[in-house]
This record gives structure tokens, sequence and C-alpha cells, in this order.
């Protein structure tokens, strides 16, 4: 099973799905994926507290598909999707 989202699926949170409280990080800077409001998602720098500046509309917070998430990164990163590394289980664990 892939840690992104198909096409078709039942929204659950589960620790081995990206979406909400999963963490992007890169060498020194970790990213929580949140949501503010129904359907988007944006990220929460986790050294300064404070979300980046694009949020963006999916079509399931808890399962996001991998274009979401490239665009996520896209809109809000400077590197390449490849250059970060994605942890589905984030702050899920606690």
């Amino acid at each position: 099973m892939s840690m992104f989202r198909p096409k078709i699926f039942q929204s659950e949170m589960s620790l081995d799905k990206f979406g909400v409280g999963s963490y992007i990080s890169e060498p020194g800077i970790t990213y929580l994926v949140i949501s503010t409001a129904e359907q988007y998602v944006e990220l929460l720098n986790m050294n300064t507290m404070c979300t980046l500046k694009h949020s963006i509309q999916v079509e399931d917070i808890n399962y996001l598909k991998e274009d979401e998430v490239r665009d996520l990164v896209g809109r809000n990163l400077v590197d390449a999707f490849s250059d970060y590394e994605y942890d589905p289980i984030g702050l899920k664990q606690l």
C-alpha cells in the first residue's frame, strides 16, 4: 500500500497514510501537514510554529494523493519534491 492516496478511497486517519498530522522534512526543518479549513491543508514550520503562505484544496485531508502533496510542496518550499523526506506517521503516533 502506498502512503499517498489512490483516486478512490474511504477517508480514515491512519499511521500509514500521508495526510493531516504527517511530516515533510529537510535537514534541520520539519513541516507538519495541518488543516485549518474543511478540505484545505497547509504546512506548519515546526521550528518557527508559523504556517507557510499557501494552502491547497484536497479531496481528503486524511489521505493525500501524491499530486496534491507535490502541489503543496511546489507552492511552499524551494527545493524539488524528491529533496524532502515524507513521514506519514508524523504527530499521529502521540
